[in-house]
């Protein structure tokens, strides 16, 4: 089966040759010591009768008019070839003023560093924006800093001798979420350790057993009471489900589902069905057991974050850390706890996070806030080399690409792009987008939403640590074609509509929300997306963060099509 997978996966992506990744994922390699065999291109004989899902490509020629950008670019410039421009924003902006058929802007070679998102509304309909052929363009979300190294000097007795340098970096940002070095991820200072770095996967290891911690049970009351809602009309009725599941539609609103944007659940309505279902909750502490956190008492937790699974690993969520009593080591739990839908009473393995006194091992960082320092333990020998790239995430929409369903923005297509660096989005507000037990945030690197026929073409989004592309409310006919995910934070994309379930959603703002909560079973308004074609693409280390997550995740949402993708390496969902 494995080597089958890896035959098939060879004629759906041709271009990717031995396609050396796959093979390893397959553990192909021998290392299993059952299925060794070597990675080879396929042949023509292997592709005869190969299908080639995204045939209809995008033409990547440059039409006379173009306007070119250039990281070395110069706002005050032409825009032409020889005079281009330095702001994405900029020209996207003045190609949409142009009385041209073929309204073009070209990302010449290297990283675009971007201070705001690039902003597409309707205005900017008919809008190509590509790589130049031949030339790796990169829209960067990170800053990149300028740091210069010095040795520092640890408390730790055990860490007297590390590699641990640290840099001043006041003026340049005020918060590291991630650190990229050279391009890759560089881990945040936590306990456990990762061994091989956060990208790669420990497995079920590197966590803090369950039972080693005490769990602070659930607040009933924080929020108030719930306002229950079912709808029982006949004509809605499903009579078709798994032991009389899910027959009629029924959402709680607030109460404990107070924590998601907006506060809605099915898993808070009045008499949730599945299997072991029962009312969302979540614990609202822990104290770990002697022993469990050999490095604490901590000197502040004020940066710090609990990364906690759920009981059985369905789901991670993520708390910041509130009160924290010294002597018995409890910590309150304060934001968070929203990035699954399904609760529990006490938490599964866990691990801490960003805390300074856990800078302990090779490839972490830590970033101190309150002092602008910037920490590394350099994976090497000596100091960091000075022609290291340093960059650190700091915007988590890259690209957004947004107009309403009565204007909406119209063919615009975006091929042959770098996207990387995004900045993670696991803190920000989840929403409950089924009776499923998931919970997205309505995020994405390349975020879309009243759209028709947006196209993204051979692009590659990598090390986003959070969505890769997020496909909100109405859209209509938008392709991802032969685009590559790699080393995504959660969902490299989503497809996820809107019904009207609650008074507002801050997802529309200014939207007049009729009908709620009972319109929340009625989609007739339109605001999902539909004919949404995802084809060809190649899906890899995705749920780096959100273990919630998958190549592709759609809720109410209609008539999609899925075909010829890759994907490999995710979490368990």
């Amino acid at each position: 089966m494995r080597k089958l997978a890896y035959e098939f996966g060879k004629q759906l992506r041709p271009d990717q040759g031995a396609f050396e990744s796959l093979h390893e994922a397959l553990d192909l390699n021998g290392f299993g010591g059952t299925c060794k065999t070597d990675a080879v291109a396929p042949t023509e004989a292997d592709l005869a009768g190969h299908q080639d899902f995204g045939a209809v490509r995008t033409d990547t020629t440059i039409p006379e008019g173009a306007l070119f950008v250039s990281p070395d670019g110069d706002d005050s410039a032409d825009g032409t070839r020889d005079a281009p421009l330095q702001s994405i924003q900029l020209a996207c902006d003045r190609a949409a003023l142009l009385d041209l058929a073929n309204k073009v802007v070209v990302l010449r070679q290297g990283s675009h560093y971007i201070a705001d998102t690039i902003m597409l509304g309707p205005q900017h309909s008919d809008l190509h924006m590509m790589s130049h052929p031949g030339e790796k363009a990169t829209v960067s979300g990170g800053k990149e800093l300028k740091v210069s190294w010095k040795k520092a000097t640890m408390d730790r007795e055990d860490l007297a001798d590390s590699n641990i340098w640290v840099a001043d970096v006041s003026g340049q940002v005020t918060k590291v979420p991630g650190l990229q070095l050279d391009g890759k991820r560089a881990t945040r200072a936590r306990f456990p350790n990762v061994p091989g770095g956060i990208e790669n996967s420990c497995g079920y290891g590197c966590m803090v057993a369950s039972r080693a911690a005490k769990w602070t049970p659930p607040d009933f009351n924080k929020f108030g009471q719930v306002t229950y809602y079912t709808d029982n009309q006949t004509k809605t009725a499903r009579h078709d489900t798994p032991s009389n599941w899910f027959q009629h539609y029924s959402v709680g609103v607030n109460g404990l589902c107070s924590v998601y944007t907006p506060p809605v659940s099915y898993w808070c309505s009045e008499h949730t069905a599945g299997g072991g279902a029962f009312a969302f909750r979540t614990p609202i502490g822990i104290t770990p057991q002697k022993g469990a956190l050999p490095h604490a008492p901590y000197k502040s937790v004020k940066q710090a974050q609990l990364f906690v699974w759920r009981p059985a690993r369905w789901a991670n969520w993520m708390f910041e850390v509130g009160d924290y009593d010294k002597a018995s080591g409890n910590m309150s739990f304060g934001y968070g706890g929203f990035q699954g839908a399904r609760g529990s009473n006490s938490g599964g393995d866990w691990f801490i996070e960003n805390v300074m006194e856990e800078l302990d091992n090779p490839g972490e960082f830590f970033f101190d806030e309150s002092t602008s320092k910037l920490y590394l333990f350099h994976n090497g020998t000596g100091a960091p080399p000075a022609s290291a790239t340093v960059v650190a995430p700091q915007k988590q929409v890259l690209l957004n690409v947004s107009g309403t369903q009565w204007d909406p923005v119209k063919n615009t297509k975006h091929t042959g792009i770098t996207f990387s660096a995004s900045a993670y989005t696991y803190m920000m507000p989840h929403g409950v987008p089924s009776a499923g037990d998931w919970a997205l945030d309505r995020y994405g690197a390349i975020y879309l939403q009243g759209t028709e026929s947006v196209v993204i073409d051979g692009c590659t989004l990598e090390r986003i640590d959070g969505n890769g592309v997020m496909v909100s409310g109405y859209n209509r006919n938008a392709t991802i074609q032969h685009t590559e995910f790699a080393y995504v934070g959660g969902n490299a994309i989503a497809a996820w509509g809107f019904t009207n379930e609650t008074a507002t959603d801050p997802a529309r703002p200014g939207v007049e929300i009729m009908n709620h909560p009972q319109a929340g079973v009625d989609g007739t308004d339109g605001e999902h997306p539909r004919y949404t074609t995802v084809t060809s693409n190649i899906a890899r280390e995705v749920g780096l963060y959100e273990k919630q997550s998958s190549f592709f995740v759609q809720a109410k949402t209609a008539q999609s099509i899925i075909n010829g993708n890759v994907f490999f390496n995710g979490p368990r969902a």
